[in-house]
């Protein structure tokens, strides 16, 4: 199977098959996350009957991040990077070589196995640890399959198990193929390919430029001749003698024999995103979790079990398929912030795992499908995580309001104006304290208010307080500034005849002259308009 990096939809495919006698075929694993944190559980159905049971996982093997299916066994890897392997042992394919650690891949050929070391090394152990069948021929299993070439023992990205041959794929694109070439499966083009996998005897691979798809190797049932405008192709997969490619479409292309029908992919194999090929069945892993498969169902290989509804990766042996199923999404909380100044700044972080989609609601209407929020104001907020199958995890989150105590800070103000006073109470007009004021908040001034009001009125000569006010909604700071009412008290007469000269009987006191009044009050018949007109009437 191919090594993936994380989240990568392109499948790992090995299978198998034989010259003679018995074929076989390796499987294809596909999608599941490669680490520890997110170890899975595996479902295996199919022929169970080899050596402990190739369907019967071992309690040992634990929560696993990959699986891989040979002819008539199984590997596994275990949480720390070790392997495990149950099923027929006849060959000691399921030996594991003894310090054998860091395994980020698995593939399993017909009677052998192969490991990845996360140091881009392989490492083979079963069947063709020698070459006597290659030298010899004859019957056997020994074509120097599980001697790994120098070339492949450093700087490969991916592996893939064929019959009696083995394929690497270096992280330059690359292949390194070794093991049996009765049928050309050794001479790989000198293209750079991005996936492998590795049939019963022959090869497919996809191109790193064009996505595209190159077979070779054996062609006895058109195995190896690709479908003309196959086009853009993610994952390939290898049975015995058919082929599989996923198409950017997620739709499936099958080709080669066709014995089982194994060719013909059911109607409700939609969105898919792996696909595996066993010794002739089909095996197809869609976008939300399901399993489907066809072909060659002697065994019950193609009896997908009818609750399992979120897998992350299959694996398709030779007449047995196993399936990688993902946990329940979690979600937990990592941290809030706060809003501040009744704003709406608040923040929600949130770590999930196994996560499809994220669906958030909150107060006034609010809806989000952002795993973290920012920029939210305080409240109640709910989460739900969904995974494969439709499995939820939620949470609710509380963002506080933190509470702003914190006064505005005048910095700068005019301290004193002046106003000439006017009229009998000496009043004069408030200005406008506030258009100088200068001030600052931790959050923001909201208003600058002076008390009394620009454009009153107060009366009265001398010094008069005036308030000024900056608040942020919360919080008030204030300070007092002098208006000063300037003017002189005087006397004035009322001057009914408007001669400029007011009677003395009728005085007023008043900062300015009032309307009808005369400053001097020397009229001796300050009511009658025609006691010497034309002549002014001040008294002698």
């Amino acid at each position: 199977m191919n090594r993936h990096h994380a989240r990568s939809i392109s499948s790992t495919t090995s299978a198998s098959t034989s010259k003679a006698l018995r074929l076989s075929l390796v499987a294809a694993f596909v999608a599941c996350a490669a680490t520890t944190a997110n170890a899975q559980s595996i479902r295996a159905w199919g022929k169970n009957n080899d050596g402990t049971g190739q369907c019967n996982i071992p309690a040992a093997l634990g929560p696993t991040t990959s699986v891989a299916g040979g002819l008539y066994h199984s590997l596994g890897i275990k949480a720390d990077g070790t392997v495990l392997g149950w099923g027929l042992n006849a060959n000691g394919q399921c030996n594991v070589p003894a310090g054998l650690t860091g395994v980020t891949a698995l593939a399993g050929g017909s009677y052998h196995s192969m490991a990845l070391k996360a140091n881009g090394g392989v490492v083979c152990w079963g069947a063709g640890t020698t070459t006597t069948n290659l030298i010899n021929g004859g019957l056997g299993e020994e074509y120097g399959q599980s001697i790994v070439p120098l070339a492949a023992q450093s700087g490969m990205a991916a592996i893939s198990g064929g019959a009696r041959h083995s394929l690497a794929l270096s992280a330059a694109g690359r292949v390194v193929a070794w093991g049996s070439n009765a049928n050309g499966q050794l001479n790989a083009p000198a293209t750079v390919f991005s996936a492998i996998a590795a049939g019963g005897a022959h090869n497919l691979a996809i191109s790193a430029s064009d996505h595209t798809v190159a077979a070779w190797g054996s062609n006895t049932q058109g195995q190896s001749t690709v479908p003309a405008g196959l086009g853009t192709v993610l994952a390939v997969a290898a049975g015995s003698a058919h082929s599989a490619a996923l198409k950017s479409d997620h739709t499936i292309v099958v080709w080669g024999n066709n014995t089982f029908r194994q060719r013909e992919v059911p109607a409700d194999v939609v969105n898919a995103i792996g696909v595996a090929a066993g010794y002739a069945h089909t095996v197809a892993l869609l976008a939300d979790g399901t399993v489907k498969a066809w072909g060659n169902n002697v065994y019950g290989q193609c009896n997908v079990p009818a609750d399992l509804t979120h897998a992350c990766g299959i694996s398709a042996g030779g007449y047995h398929t196993m399936a990688v199923i993902a946990p329940n999404p979690t979600v937990t909380l990592v941290s809030t912030t706060p809003t501040t100044c009744d704003g709406a700044n608040g923040a929600i972080d949130i770590s999930t795992t196994n996560a499809l989609s994220v669906a958030w609601t909150g107060p006034g209407g609010f809806t989000s499908a952002s795993t973290d929020l920012s920029g939210v104001s305080a409240g109640t907020y709910h989460v739900v995580v969904t995974g494969l199958g439709a499995t939820t995890a939620e949470l609710d989150v509380t963002v506080a309001a933190t509470p702003d105590t914190t006064n505005p800070v005048i910095t700068y103000y005019t301290a004193s104006l002046s106003a000439a006073a006017s009229g009998t109470t000496c009043s004069a007009t408030v200005p406008n304290f506030t258009s100088s004021v200068v001030a600052t908040d931790n959050c923001a001034v909201a208003s600058i208010t002076q008390s009394p009001a620009a454009g009153s009125s107060v009366a009265g000569l001398g010094a008069h307080p005036i308030m000024i006010t900056v608040s942020d909604g919360r919080n008030v700071a204030t300070v007092t500034a002098n208006l000063d009412v300037t003017g002189e008290v005087l006397t004035y007469y009322k001057d009914f005849d408007c001669d400029m000269y007011g009677n003395s009987a009728e005085p007023v006191q008043s900062c300015s002259l009032p309307m009808g009044y005369a400053r001097d009050g020397g009229d001796c018949d300050d009511h009658n308009f025609f006691a010497n007109p034309g002549e002014d009437e001040k008294c002698n």
